[in-house]
C-alpha cells in the first residue's frame, strides 16, 4: 500500500523508464510543454518548468527527463536539451496502477516499478529499459513500497512503508530469496533502499536517517547500540552517522565514520577530527568530494576525502537549511531552507549555490509545495525537484543549471589539517 503523504517527510525516489514500445504510443499533446522563465543571463539558474501533477522519474540513457502523469497514465520523456515542445512518450502497459516507486538496474538494462493496485496490495513489474517492453515475472507483494537492484541486477529488495521489513527476491524467477525484520518496530515511514558496491549490505531509508542491514545474515549491523547514518558515500567508504544506545540519557554524537565494514563503523581519519561535529550536515558527492555545511555559521567546506584536502570554503547568506544536495561535477549545491517560526519546515525555499564563489545562482524560491525528492542530472545541467500537494498529487520543477568548469583541487591546500583554498 503506497503510504499517505501525509506521513512521509522525503519519499520518492527517482527511477528511469525506458523510451519503447510499451502498450502504444501516447499521442494526445503534453500539457508541459511551455517553459516558465527566460534565462536571465548563462551564469544564473533557471526555472524552466513547474508541473503540478507529474511525478518525476529521472533520467533515461538518453539524457531524457521522464514523468508519469497519473491522470493520464502515460509516461512522458522531455528532451530539455533541445526545444520546450520536444516531448515523446508512451502509454502505461499492463493495466498497472498509478506508478509511485520503482528502480533502475546498475547497468540500465531493467528496470522495476511499483504501482499500487489494491488496499494494503502492491504490483512490481519488470521492464526492458530499452525497448519498454515488460520483461520477467510480476511480484505482488503486500505494502512494499520503494525497491532496489542488486549491483550484479540478479537480486530485487523491497521495503514496506510502514514497518521497514526488507524483502528480497531473485529477479529471473520471482522467489522470495529472504525477509528481514525489525527486533523492535520504530514509529516511522521507510522511504528508500540502496545496496553497498558488493551487494552484501543494504540501506533502508526512514523519514529521519538510514539503517544498514547484513544481506548474507539478514540482521541490522553492529552489535550492541544500534547504529544510525545521515549520508553514505558512493563508495560506502565513509558515512556521517552515529551511535543510538537505548538506555543512554545524552544525545548520541554524530561523527564522520570508516564504513569499510558496516558491521565494525569505526570513527574516520580521512579528514581532520573536527572537520564533521553536531553543528555540520554532510553531502556526498563522487569521486570521494565531501560538502559540509554548518548550520550555525553557514559556512560550507568542499573536501576531497581521497586527498584529505579542503578544496573550497565559503560563507553563504543561507536562512535555515534543511537539505543539501551536491551536483555530480560538485559545481552547485542545492538547500532547502525555512524561517524558524514561519510555517513548516517541509515547505520552504529552493535556493542554487555556486560552489566555487558561496554566491546565489538565482534569489530564494518558494517550493510549491512540500519539499518531497530532488535529482541532478547526469552531466549537472539540470535539477528536478519533486513536491506534494494535498493527499495524493506529486508536482515537479525543472531548473536549468550554468554550464561550466568543475573545481579544481585544490593543491595548495593542506593535508590532514586543511586551509582555505586561497584565490
Amino acid at each position: 500500500m503506497k503510504p499517505s503523504l501525509n506521513t512521509i517527510v522525503v519519499a520518492v525516489g527517482f527511477l528511469t523508464i525506458p523510451l519503447g514500445a510499451g502498450d502504444k504510443p501516447a499521442t494526445e499533446a503534453s500539457p508541459r510543454a511551455a517553459a516558465q522563465d527566460t534565462p536571465a543571463s548563462d551564469r544564473e539558474a533557471v526555472l524552466l518548468h513547474t508541473w503540478p501533477d507529474a511525478v518525476p522519474l529521472g533520467f533515461n540513457a538518453q539524457g531524457r527527463l521522464l514523468v508519469f502523469d497519473g491522470d493520464r497514465r502515460v509516461f512522458e520523456a522531455h528532451d530539455l536539451a533541445a526545444t520546450n515542445t520536444a516531448v515523446s512518450g508512451w502509454n502505461q502497459a499492463g493495466g498497472g496502477g498509478k506508478v509511485f516507486g520503482g528502480a533502475l538496474s546498475a547497468d540500465r538494462q531493467t528496470l522495476a516499478t511499483v504501482s499500487e493496485v489494491g488496499r494494503k496490495q502492491s504490483r512490481i513489474q519488470l521492464w526492458n529499459a530499452l525497448t519498454g517492453q515488460m520483461t520477467g515475472p510480476e511480484f505482488a507483494p503486500s505494502d512494499v513500497a520503494h525497491v532496489a537492484f542488486s549491483p550484479d541486477g540478479k537480486l530485487l529488495a523491497g521495503v514496506v512503508a510502514l514497518e521497514g521489513t526488507v524483502r528480497v527476491w531473485e529477479v529471473a524467477t520471482a522467489k522470495l530469496r529472504g525477509s528481514m525484520s525489525l527486533p523492535q518496530p520504530m514509529q516511522v515511514t521507510w522511504i528508500g533502499l540502496q545496496f553497498s558496491p558488493n551487494g552484501r549490505f543494504l540501506a533502508a531509508r526512514n523519514s529521519y536517517a538510514l539503517q544498514i542491514w547484513d544481506v548474507t545474515e539478514r540482521r541490522v549491523t553492529g552489535s550492541g547500540d544500534l547504529n544510525f547514518y545521515v549520508a553514505i558515500s558512493p563508495d560506502w567508504k565513509l558515512a556521517q552517522g552515529f551511535a543510538l544506545n537505548a538506555r543512554a540519557q545524552q544525545p548520541p554524537r554524530v561523527r564522520l565514520l570508516d564504513l569499510t565494514d558496516p558491521n565494525r563503523p569505526a570513527p574516520a581519519t580521512a579528514l581532520p577530527s573536527d572537520a564533521v561535529g553536531e553543528e555540520e550536515v554532510c553531502v556526498f558527492g563522487p569521486g570521494g568530494r565531501l560538502l559540509t555545511l554548518n548550520r550555525r555559521s553557514r559556512q560550507f567546506k568542499l573536501w576531497d576525502t581521497a586527498n584529505s584536502r579542503l578544496i573550497r570554503e565559503a560563507p553563504i547568506a543561507a536562512g535555515h537549511a534543511i537539505r543539501q544536495a551536491l551536483s555530480p561535477d560538485a559545481r552547485v549545491m542545492a538547500t532547502i531552507e525555512f524561517e524558524p517560526g514561519k510555517g513548516s519546515p517541509l515547505r520552504g525555499d529552493l535556493r542554487l549555490w555556486d560552489v566555487a564563489t558561496g554566491k546565489s545562482l538565482a534569489p530564494a524560491r518558494p517550493l510549491p509545495g512540500m519539499f518531497w525528492d530532488w535529482q541532478f542530472a547526469p552531466d549537472s545541467r539540470h535539477l528536478v525537484v519533486a513536491f506534494a500537494q494535498g493527499d495524493d498529487r506529486i508536482g515537479a520543477q525543472v531548473w536549468r543549471l550554468p554550464a561550466g568548469e568543475t573545481p579544481p583541487t585544490a593543491t595548495r591546500a593542506k593535508a590532514a589539517g586543511g586551509s582555505r583554498d586561497a584565490d
